[in-house]
C-alpha cells in the first residue's frame, strides 16, 4: 500500500535531507575567523595565521638550521603572547616505538600561571616536520592554534589553573620530544589534563578522535564546544591501528592524566610531502583547532582537575544537536532493548500471521545480495582502476588525489544496486517481511559490538530503534488498511546521519583501499532503510536511474583527474649509498619503476639490488639500484669506535661526527650479540622490555641497535655493553639530507613520504 505521488515526493525529500545532513556532518564546519576584537579574549586568528606563515616558510626537520629558526621563533612568540615562563628543554629523547630510537630534542616549553594551586592544563603540539615537508597541516596548524589560544587567554579573564604549553620536538622521529618531557621534565608531574593537537593532511574537519580512560568529565566539556566533531567509534578503532601521536606517551606514562586528542585527516595525499604547505591548507582548519583549544581550556578551568578520570561515555556528534553522550555502562542494556524490540515485532507478526517465515527468508536473501553485490562490484572495479593506473601504487598507501570521486561513483552505484534489488523482491514478500532480516542483523551486531567495543555500539542501536518504531507504525497502518504515512521516512535520518559520514570518513582516514568496506557499510545501512525507501514508491526507479548517472559522471570526473601534473604530483625516491670500506656506491630507489628524473641516475631499466644489509629494502623486495663511482664522493669523517674489556664482555664507545643537515644514524650488529646498558649522550637507559613507549632499552629486530635522528653540531656519543669476547661486526650507516650534483625535480614530481629519500648515505663496518 502506498500513498500518491505527493506522498512519494515527501518521502524522497526527507531521505534527501537526511543524506545532506550526513554529508554536512562529514565536512568542515563554518568558522568566523574575522570575529576577534582587541582585548576581547577571542581566539586570535591574526596571531595564529602570522605564526603559521612563519613556521611553514621552509621544510624544518630535526637537525637543520631551519628547525632551529622555528624553535627560536616559538620562544619569542610565547613571550610576546603573554607566557610567564619560557625555556627550551634540551635532552636526549628515547623509546622503542619502531626499534630503539633516539634524538637530541629541543622542546619549547612555557607556563602561564593561574590564580590557584593545583593540576595544570597542558596544550601540546609538535613543531618539527619531516624532511621536504613544510609542515603546515602536520603540525603547523596545532602550533599556530595554540599561539592564537594563548593570545586570547592573555587578553581575557585570568585562569584559575596553570596553563602549560609544550611545542615538542622530534615527534616525526618517534615521539621523542614528548618522551623527553614526560620522563625528564619536572613540570610533567603538575599536569592534570592534556590536549594534544596534530594533523594528517591539509583539510578538515578537526576531530576529537581519542580520549583517556574514564572520559566522562572531558566529554562533558567537549559537548560545550560549538561544532565539535567526534565519536567514540574512532577511539575504539584507533586503539587497533599502527598509529601514534605524542598523546600515546602520556597515556602509557605513570601519570593518570585526562587527555583529548585532536586532528584533521583530510587531504591525505599531501601528508608528509612538499604539498603539506600553507597554500594547500584549508583555511578553516586553524580556527576550528583554536575553537577546540580555547573553549576546552576555559571549560576545564572551571572543573575539578583532580577528577578528570571517572567513568567512560559513549558519544557521537549529531547535526543540530551537538555531542550526544551517555554512560558506556548502558551499552549492553541499550543493545538488548533494541534487539528485544525486533524480536517482539517478529513474534507479534508470526502470532497474528502478518509475517511468514518464507517471506523473512526471502528478506534474508535480499540482505545477503545487498551486502555482497555492491562490495564485490566495488572490489573488482577498484582493482581494475589500479590496473589502469599503475602510477597510483607510488602514492602514499595507493590513495589517489581523486579518491573522493571514486567514492561517489561507488556510493551511487551501491544505492542503485540495493534499491533495485529491493524493488525486484517486493513482489514476493511484504515490506515488513523483507525488513526483518536487516533489523535482526543490526540487533545482533549491536549486541556483539556492545560487548566487545562498547564505544561503537551507538552506530547500530539508535538507527535500529528508529526503524523498529517505523516498522511498528507501518504494521499498524497495514492492519487498518491505510497507506504508511510518508513522514515515517524521518526515522531513516538517524541511520543516514551516522552511516553516511562514517563511510566517507573511513575512506579519508584509511585510504581508498577501504572502498569495498565503505560500500559494505552503505549496503548495510540501505538494507535497514528498506521501509523508508519503500515510501518512495514509483520514484525508486528514478533513484536507480539517477544514481547510475551520478556514478558514471563521477567515474568520468575521476578519470579526468587521474593523471599527474604540477598540482597532482607523482611521488618518487632517489638516494645515494656509499660503502666506505669497499668503495662501492649505488644510486637506489624504492619505486616500482623509474621516471624521467630518477632515470638520470638509475638508468631507464635498472636492476634490483639487495641493500637490506644497509637497512634499505629487504631480501624479498630488493630496491632499484645502479652502481656508480664512489671516488667522486667526498670522504666523511669516519666514526670513532673503541672497546674496553669488562667482566662479561666489552664496553663499546662510539662517536659519530656531524656530517650535514638532517643527519640520521643507524647502528646494526649480528642478532646473536647481546647489547645492554645503552647510554646516549650521557643518558643511561635501563634495560628491559614491555611498553614500547617507555625508555627501557632492548635491541630491535634485524640486528638494529639504534636509530638516531638530527645529529647535533657536537656529534653523538654512544656507549653500550656487548656480551662475550668473540669478535663482532658493527655496521654504522649515516645519512644527510642532500644529493649533491643532482638536478631539481620537474614540477610534476615530488619526494615520496615515509622513506629515506633525497639523502646521501655513508656506511662503515667496524670489528669490535
Amino acid at each position: 500500500m502506498r500513498g500518491g505521488r505527493a506522498a512519494e515526493l515527501v518521502a524522497v525529500a526527507i531521505l534527501a535531507l537526511g543524506t545532506w545532513l550526513g554529508l554536512a556532518t562529514s565536512g568542515a564546519p563554518a568558522t568566523t575567523p574575522g570575529r576577534e576584537a582587541p582585548g576581547s579574549g577571542d581566539f586570535s586568528i591574526t596571531v595564529a595565521n602570522k605564526a603559521l606563515a612563519a613556521i611553514t616558510r621552509a621544510p624544518h626537520p630535526v637537525g637543520t638550521a631551519e628547525h632551529d629558526r622555528v624553535r627560536d621563533y616559538l620562544v619569542d612568540q610565547l613571550r610576546a603572547q603573554g607566557a610567564d615562563e619560557v625555556h627550551i628543554q634540551s635532552a636526549t629523547g628515547f623509546n622503542t616505538l619502531e626499534g630503539p630510537l633516539a634524538a637530541t630534542v629541543a622542546n619549547v616549553v612555557a607556563r602561564k600561571r593561574g590564580r590557584k594551586p593545583g593540576p595544570a592544563i597542558l596544550l601540546s603540539a609538535h613543531y618539527d616536520a619531516v624532511p621536504r615537508s613544510f609542515g603546515a597541516g602536520d603540525d603547523g596548524v596545532g602550533v599556530s592554534a595554540m599561539l592564537g589560544t594563548l593570545a586570547a587567554i592573555s587578553n581575557g579573564p585570568p585562569l584559575d589553573h596553570d596553563l602549560i604549553i609544550t611545542f615538542v620536538d622530534a615527534e616525526e622521529n618517534g615521539l621523542l620530544g614528548a618522551e623527553a618531557f614526560v620522563d625528564l621534565h619536572p613540570w610533567a608531574k603538575d599536569v592534570g589534563v592534556v590536549l594534544n593537537f596534530d594533523g594528517r593532511g591539509t583539510k578538515g574537519p578537526v576531530y576529537m578522535f581519542q580520549t583517556s580512560p574514564g572520559n566522562a568529565p572531558l566529554i562533558g566539556a567537549l559537548a560545550k564546544v560549538s561544532g565539535a566533531r567526534t565519536n567514540s567509534l574512532t577511539g575504539e578503532v584507533y586503539r587497533h591501528l599502527p598509529s601514534d601521536t605524542d598523546m600515546s606517551i602520556w597515556l602509557h606514562s605513570g601519570f593518570a592524566v585526562g587527555a583529548l586528542n585532536f586532528a584533521h585527516v583530510g587531504g591525505y595525499t599531501s601528508y608528509h610531502t612538499p604539498l603539506d604547505n600553507s597554500a594547500n591548507l584549508d583555511a578553516r582548519v586553524v580556527p576550528q583547532m583554536g575553537e577546540y583549544a580555547l573553549s576546552l581550556v576555559r571549560a576545564l578551568d572551571a572543573t575539578d582537575l583532580h577528577q578528570v578520570r571517572t567513568t567512560d561515555r559513549i558519544y557521537f556528534d549529531a547535526p543540530l544537536v551537538g555531542v550526544v553522550n551517555y554512560p558506556a555502562s548502558w551499552a549492553i542494556i541499550v543493545a538488548i532493548d533494541a534487539l528485544a524490540l525486533v524480536l517482539l515485532l517478529f513474534g507479534i507478526g508470526l502470532y497474528r500471521r502478518t509475517i511468514s517465515l518464507g517471506g523473512v527468508g526471502r528478506g534474508a536473501l535480499v540482505l545477503m545480495v545487498s551486502l555482497l553485490l555492491p562490495t564485490l562490484v566495488t572490489l573488482a572495479g577498484w582493482q581494475l582502476v589500479k590496473l589502469m593506473h599503475p602510477g597510483y601504487v607510488e602514492i602514499l598507501q595507493r590513495d589517489p588525489y581523486n579518491s573522493l570521486w571514486y567514492f561517489l561513483a561507488a556510493a551511487a552505484a551501491t544505492v542503485a544496486i540495493v534499491v533495485q534489488v529491493q524493488r525486484r523482491a517486493e513482489t514476493r514478500a511484504t515490506p515488513i517481511e523483507l525488513a526483518i532480516a536487516p533489523m535482526f542483523l543490526f540487533g545482533i551486531l549491536g549486541l556483539a559490538v556492545a560487548i566487545a567495543l562498547p564505544g561503537a555500539s551507538y552506530l547500530f542501536c539508535w538507527p535500529l530503534f528508529a526503524i523498529t518504531m517505523g516498522a511498528s507504525w507501518w504494521r499498524r497502518s497495514e492492519m487498518r488498511g491505510d497507506a504508511a504515512p510518508p513522514w515515517l521516512a524521518i526515522l531513516a535520518i538517524p541511520a543516514l546521519v551516522l552511516f553516511v559520514p562514517l563511510s566517507k570518513s573511513l575512506l579519508i582516514a584509511l585510504t581508498a583501499d577501504m572502498l569495498p568496506f565503505c560500500m559494505l557499510l552503505l549496503g548495510l545501512m540501505l538494507s535497514l532503510l528498506l521501509l523508508p525507501l519503500q515510501l518512495a514508491g514509483g520514484l525508486r526507479r528514478w533513484i536507480v536511474t539517477g544514481s547510475l548517472a551520478v556514478s558514471l559522471v563521477a567515474l568520468v570526473q575521476a578519470e579526468l583527474q587521474s593523471g599527474f601534473n604540477e598540482v597532482r604530483k607523482r611521488p618518487d625516491s632517489l638516494s645515494l649509498l656509499v660503502d666506505a670500506d669497499s668503495s662501492k656506491a649505488w644510486w637506489f630507489s624504492f619505486d616500482r619503476t623509474t621516471d624521467n628524473w630518477t632515470a638520470t641516475r638509475l638508468g631507464a631499466t635498472p636492476g634490483r639490488v639487495d641493500l637490506s644489509g644497509y637497512g634499505f629494502g629487504n631480501r624479498m623486495a630488493p630496491v632499484l639500484a645502479s652502481a656508480t663511482d664512489a671516488k667522486t664522493i667526498a670522504a666523511w669523517t669516519a666514526p670513532v669506535v673503541t672497546s674496553t674489556a669488562t667482566a662479561d664482555g666489552r664496553r663499546v664507545r662510539v662517536h659519530v661526527a656531524r656530517a650535514g643537515e638532517g643527519q640520521m644514524i643507524r647502528l646494526t650488529m649480528d642478532t646473536s650479540v647481546v647489547v645492554t646498558a645503552m647510554s646516549i649522550n650521557g643518558r643511561l637507559l635501563r634495560d628491559g622490555k614491555g611498553d614500547r613507549y617507555a625508555p627501557l632499552y632492548h635491541r630491535g629486530e634485524s640486528g638494529n641497535i639504534l636509530r638516531y635522528f638530527g645529529v647535533p653540531p657536537e656529534g653523538v656519543d654512544l656507549e653500550f655493553t656487548v656480551s662475550g669476547n668473540a669478535a663482532a661486526a658493527l655496521r654504522i650507516v649515516s645519512g644527510v639530507s642532500e644529493l649533491n650534483g643532482v638536478a631539481a625535480r620537474p614540477a610534476n614530481l615530488m619526494s615520496k613520504p615515509f622513506l629515506p629519500t633525497d639523502m646521501t648515505f655513508m656506511a662503515w663496518t667496524v670489528t669490535i
